[in-house]
């Protein structure tokens, strides 16, 4: 066989074998995706993913997925405590990767009174195994138990607090 022909043979090889690999890698990709659905659809599953007591709480309820030292998740902490009267009447609970007692002292500094909210220190593999990634800041709203809304990334607040509102 010429060269050509080896050449053609290993690049159509390596074409079918890419897009058997990207089909697969898709396929992966939305089970996990159904899996995380199934996780986060109600308050209640969600809690007991991430091995926390949540349904005791008011509704409706924001989580917050964050870490102190994130830049993204400070903006989205300061313009959420800017707008804190309006959240008086809902539950909030953040969740990190960060000792809890660093976690509440940040939220206190930033002005968050220790009534207003809930904190929850999780290692990475629980939340990754709950949400479907660690990235931060998250964002869950839920009503009457059910998710309204997930946020990924800095989120304007009037968008929040929309969802908070708004009959699902």
């Amino acid at each position: 066989m010429s060269r050509k022909v080896l050449a053609g043979a290993f690049f159509l090889t390596s074409i079918v074998a890419s897009i058997l690999l990207f089909t697969r890698s898709l396929h992966e990709k939305r089970e996990q995706n159904n899996k995380v659905g199934r996780i986060t659809s109600t308050l209640t599953k969600l809690s007991e993913s991430l091995e926390i007591s949540a349904i005791r709480y008011l509704d409706p309820t924001l989580v917050l997925v964050i870490n102190s030292e994130c830049e993204h998740c400070q903006w989205q902490v300061e313009a959420l405590h800017h707008q804190k009267d309006s959240l008086v009447n809902t539950n909030i609970i953040f969740i990190s990767i960060e000792p809890q007692d660093s976690l509440i002292s940040y939220l206190t500094r930033v002005g968050f009174d220790q009534d207003d909210f809930i904190a929850f220190e999780k290692a990475p593999e629980l939340i990754e195994k709950s949400l479907g990634s660690t990235s931060t800041p998250q964002l869950l709203v839920f009503k009457d138990n059910q998710l309204a809304k997930h946020y990924r990334g800095e989120t304007r607040v009037d968008l929040i607090l929309k969802s908070l509102t708004d009959e699902h």
